[in-house]
């Protein structure tokens, strides 16, 4: 069930100052936001020319295996020839579409499937491979947020002990202390609430909220014994569950360096009847004892009352000009707590009181809050079980009356528990059992004694979760009235109709107020409590040991201003990468190489795949239309070359456009130059060339009708066709 805490604040709540540097975060990588986008766009064009390496692999493998020495059709070798020069699967995959086109009515589909259908297929999966490897890269940051190393430079938790001196203190430590939990209780309002809707931002921290595993139950029966509880029933249970020091705080540590961390509070309004004394100061004046158990007074056992509270009704109206100003009324907060060690209670500062048989408890800390409506009154009478107002109080107005609370004060009893767990032993034996705070601390150690680090771990978050105000009942006894959930309605000390589960209400904020305090701590205390505030360096205890100092360098927290990559998927990127692309530029080669050695009679595999490139085809064509006039060279490397330098080949004719064709020059008697301009033969030599090639092919076509006429009309010469001519005239 989720806090429902919707409200709006403009505290600051965010945590600056904090330096991040380059380093391995566990398994992840983390630089500059600028450095990331670098990193990100250099992935991409990797991966991409590494799928065209790829590629060429599966062309170097299809044309081997396609290959053949016995006469072929022209979409053969088309095929050979794509597989050898795309360098591409999106340019091959437009190409394959385009023959298969072009060949769609000479060639039957059995045999176009036959011949394009595997090339096809493997093109378009590897070009879809391409597109999701490419988004892959691009998202590598997405795939483990924006988690960012905190420097640890200037970590330590605060120990109060090292400045004993109370104007200290006062001035500078608890102002601290007080900014730090009222920044958290203004981010619990807007971070653990069911509709957030204020300006805090709620990314910082390795998660939003401590939400996830939590349970609230609003009717559970009464924590306490006897017939104490004001209902046995409709009562509150919250179970935070079991926070992760690695995942749920961002403390980043390998699986055996890390803990868990329980709470469970449980709370009820608490009766008054026969707990209560009246106490006369003067005739006209009194005050209210709350007898739930005798005061500590040093570990002895005191007076047998733990809360007074005045019975003098500062909350009624009194006949006075509308010009005098009136002091706001507010709600007045005391505790009393009492905290057992080892199953007594607690008789040092932990404890405020020894509580009476039906509230006493060894398995937790018990808080009394009482609450004391000072000068408010309500539009309507309240049903909350510990916001009891329903004494008319008069009229704010002629017409409109008012109400005011039951008694003097209003006391609700809350147990809290605690509990860690070491993830990394066997279930069954990891926790230690729900206790006190100090009993918890105590019942842990058993847990983490298998190295130095873990003990380190556990004392540092002892430490640190003592340092500031981390318990459900600390909160409302240092802040007062700011504890609540309700003060925000209050208006010119008049308080409207409140829900009948307010006082839930109250200590879910609360609750998640501690959880909010959980996620600070850890952070505050890693970047360093005095880089927020120099005037507390004085109180702050750095890291001595190793152990200690690798818990301050290794604190997460989320900033969009660095990039994170998962250092495995870095790894396998590059190292896949770089693989493919070295066999790719090596697999024709040991082809070859194997061949050669053992004589294979597929050895016209490579030749083909060398001869089919483009410069290769280029010199087949030229080296069968000129014959024996031009002699080439390296007819098995990447590029062939022709014996002599400036020797001339076939050049284009165009004089059919629809049916291009190479025409042999005229090279008797005909010297041949380069132009001026070193680009080629001269304008005038070519000319020159195609106009005998047109006398030619002109002289050829006159041969030919000449033998035709002779073969169909038996026409010798032209005096034969004189007299026939002459004859037909006739």
């Amino acid at each position: 069930m989720p806090l429902d805490l919707v409200d709006s604040s403009s505290s600051s709540g965010s945590l600056e100052g904090y330096g991040v540097y380059i380093g391995v975060l566990g398994s992840t990588l983390t630089v500059s936001r600028r450095d990331g986008d670098l990193l990100v766009a250099v992935l991409a064009f990797f991966v991409t020319f590494v799928f065209t390496r790829f590629w060429r692999i599966l062309c170097v493998v299809l044309h081997h295996q396609s290959s053949s020495d016995r006469p072929r059709e022209a979409l053969y070798h088309q095929r050979q020839a794509a597989f050898r020069n795309v360098a591409s699967p999106e340019a091959a995959l437009t190409l394959f579409a385009q023959m298969i086109w072009a060949w769609r009515h000479t060639s039957n589909s059995k045999h176009m499937l036959k011949i394009m259908g595997v090339p096809l297929l493997v093109a378009t999966l590897c070009l879809t491979a391409s597109v999701v490897a490419s988004s892959f890269s691009s998202r590598l940051t997405s795939g483990v947020g924006d988690e960012v190393l905190l420097h640890g430079g200037m970590c330590g938790w605060i120990d109060g002990s090292r400045d004993m001196l109370r104007e200290g203190q006062q001035a500078y430590l608890l102002p601290w202390v007080a900014t730090q939990t009222l920044s958290s209780a203004n981010y619990a309002k807007e971070c653990y609430s069911v509709n957030p809707g204020g300006v805090l931002s709620c990314d910082t921290f390795v998660k939003p909220n401590l939400l996830g595993q939590i349970e609230i139950e609003t009717d559970v029966p009464c924590p306490f014994g006897g017939d104490i509880c004001v209902k046995d029933h409709a009562n509150l249970r919250i179970d935070s569950g079991l926070i992760e020091s690695n995942n749920d705080l961002g403390m980043n540590a390998p699986s055996d360096l890390r803990f868990q961390y329980r709470i469970v509070l449980q709370c009820a309004p608490i009766k008054t009847e026969n707990y209560t004394s009246s106490h006369n100061i003067s005739s006209e004046r009194s005050y209210t004892r709350y007898h739930y158990g005798r005061a500590n007074n040093f570990g002895v056992p005191g007076v047998d009352w733990v809360y007074i509270q005045s019975n003098d009704r500062e909350y009624e109206r009194r006949h006075v000009q509308d010009s005098v100003p009136m002091a706001q009324g507010d709600y007045d907060i005391g505790v009393a707590y009492a905290s057992p060690l080892k199953g007594l209670v607690n008789p040092d500062h932990h404890s405020s009181m020894f509580p009476v048989r039906e509230l006493m408890r060894t398995d937790g800390d018990l808080q009394i809050v009482f609450l004391a409506a000072k000068g408010i009154t309500y539009f309507e009478p309240s049903d909350d079980d510990w916001y009891r107002a329903n004494k008319p109080g008069g009229n704010i107005t002629y017409e409109t009356p008012i109400w005011v609370q039951d008694g003097p004060a209003s006391p609700l009893a809350c147990l809290e528990q605690y509990q860690f767990c070491n993830p990394s032993l066997p279930p069954g034996s990891n926790c230690a059992p729900l206790s006190g705070r100090t009993d918890a601390q105590l019942n842990a150690i058993p847990l983490f004694s298998q190295s130095k680090a873990s003990e380190a771990l556990l004392s540092w978050a002892e430490h640190g979760f003592d340092s500031l105000t981390s318990s459900v009942g600390g909160f409302p006894d240092k802040f007062g009235s700011i504890s609540l959930h309700s003060r925000k309605y209050i208006q010119a000390s008049i308080m409207p109709k409140l829900p009948s589960n307010q006082w839930q209400l109250d200590v879910s904020y609360r609750f998640a107020t501690v959880l909010a305090i959980l996620q600070r701590t850890v952070v505050t205390f890693a970047a360093g409590p005095s880089r927020i505030n120099p005037d507390i360096e004085r109180w702050i205890e750095p890291p001595h040991t190793p152990e200690e100092r690798y818990i301050c360098e290794n604190q997460r927290i989320r900033s969009t201003s660095y990039s994170s990559f998962n250092v495995l998927s870095l790894g396998l990127i590059v190292g896949i990468g770089l693989l493919t692309v070295l066999v790719s530029y090596t697999l024709v080669p040991c082809i070859s190489y194997v061949q050669e050695n053992r004589k294979s009679k597929s050895s016209h595999s490579v030749v083909e795949w060398t001869t089919n490139e483009t410069l290769q085809l280029q010199r087949l064509v030229h080296e069968a239309h000129d014959g024996d006039d031009v002699v080439w060279v390296n007819a098995t490397d990447a590029i062939p070359i022709t014996k002599t330098a400036h020797q001339p080949l076939a050049v284009l004719h165009v004089r059919d456009p629809l049916h291009p064709k190479l025409t042999r020059a005229q090279r008797d008697g005909t010297e041949f130059s380069f132009d001026k301009k070193g680009t080629g033969f001269s304008e005038t030599t070519i000319v020159q060339e195609v106009v005998v090639e047109e006398k030619k092919e002109h002289t050829y076509n006159i041969n030919k009708q000449r033998a035709y006429t002779q073969s169909t009309l038996g026409i010798t010469s032209i005096r034969d066709l004189s007299v026939r001519t002459a004859n037909y005239q006739h």
